[in-house]
């Protein structure tokens, strides 16, 4: 299950089956390194696919970037509780400096994209001395979030620069790199991940003929979307729902969520959330309220006044012994005047 869910297999079919199954072993935590790795990690006795995603995973897969694979494997492998805590504490240090080194890395990236006096429009390209090998491709995955274009990322190391390539919807990451391929020295990968190696000299040249392949290709700016699975009112999401919610578990790769709307909300109460998240309650037209939290959505990001349309998952959520629903929003926007 774990090795499943981190490495984001589809849960589809006999998957499915073994991540189930696996997520109730993985509760029990008797492996001594998986109950070290949750206490620290504050999992509690129920684990989903979103706690090895968003938390376990990652502070496994540090070891390999700032440390070595050997200490996940000792961890996991131990049979001593002191042992695992030590190692635990270990890996949770790497996943810190990670977040903090790609941070950084972002930030110069930023910084070295506002500066270029030469603009590139149809993508994002970025080279740094030095840059951590371990975290470029999470930078250049963040950066073709936030832009909606494909990115490289390049850390250059004397004569030679190595890097990784994120794209998005619609641009086939490699038949791009193959057209640039006398720029480079090696590169491999699919259509939306892709890792590549050229020479220092060639950076400005490689950087230039990758944008204009792109527009060569007419391309046109990419706008996220969300697909919804339908339109639903408060009303409808009882415990009935959730039960039956429950059977389509475990959700990840290829068994998402459900995401619905909601529309022509106003809301009742809303307040400020470590300062980047928002939470709050919504009432719909027949009177009906919910909770909601919406990660990465400001104060500012909502409207002002009027009705408000959202797009979200029903989550139960769990806080000091006390069972509530509520909905986690993906997206929003004014309701629109009918």
């Amino acid at each position: 299950a774990l090795g499943t869910v981190a490495d984001i297999v589809p849960l589809l079919g006999e998957n499915r089956i073994l991540v189930s199954h696996g997520l109730k072993v993985l509760a029990t935590q008797v492996r001594p390194g998986v109950r070290a790795l949750c206490e620290i990690s504050n999992i509690d006795s129920q684990i989903f696919p979103s706690h090895i995603s968003f938390n376990l995973a990652p502070k496994i897969n540090a070891a390999g970037r700032f440390g070595s694979p050997d200490e996940a494997f000792e961890l996991l492998n131990s049979e001593n509780i002191v042992e695992a805590y030590n190692i635990a504490d270990t890996l949770i240090s790497y996943n810190n400096l990670r977040k903090e080194t790609e941070n950084e890395i972002y930030d110069h990236a930023i910084k070295q994209l506002e500066d270029r006096e030469e603009k590139l429009n149809n993508a994002v390209l970025v080279a740094g001395e030095s840059w951590h090998l371990g975290v470029v491709g999470i930078v250049a995955s963040k950066l073709a979030r936030d832009f909606n274009q494909p990115a490289i990322v390049l850390s250059i190391d004397g004569d030679t620069a190595s890097g990784s390539g994120r794209s998005i919807g619609g641009v086939n990451l490699i038949d791009i790199l193959s057209l640039a391929s006398d720029l480079l020295l090696q590169y491999g990968g699919h259509q939306m991940a892709a890792g590549l190696s050229l020479k220092t000299e060639n950076i400005p040249a490689f950087f230039k003929k990758f944008n204009q392949l792109i527009e060569d290709m007419g391309i046109k700016p990419y706008i996220p979307t969300i697909d919804i699975d339908g339109d639903v009112v408060f009303s409808e999401l009882d415990e009935n729902f959730f039960s039956h919610l429950k059977q389509l578990e475990p959700f990840g790769c290829g068994n998402s969520e459900p995401i619905y709307r909601f529309r022509k909300l106003h809301v009742d109460y809303i307040s400020s959330l470590a300062g980047k998240h928002t939470r709050g309650t919504l009432r719909d037209s027949h009177g009906d309220t919910m909770n909601f939290i919406a990660f990465n959505h400001r104060l500012k990001d909502w409207p002002t006044g009027g009705y408000v349309d959202v797009v979200g998952t029903p989550k139960i959520n769990m806080f000091r012994g006390y069972r509530t629903f509520q909905i986690q929003i993906k997206d929003l926007k004014s309701s629109e005047l009918i």
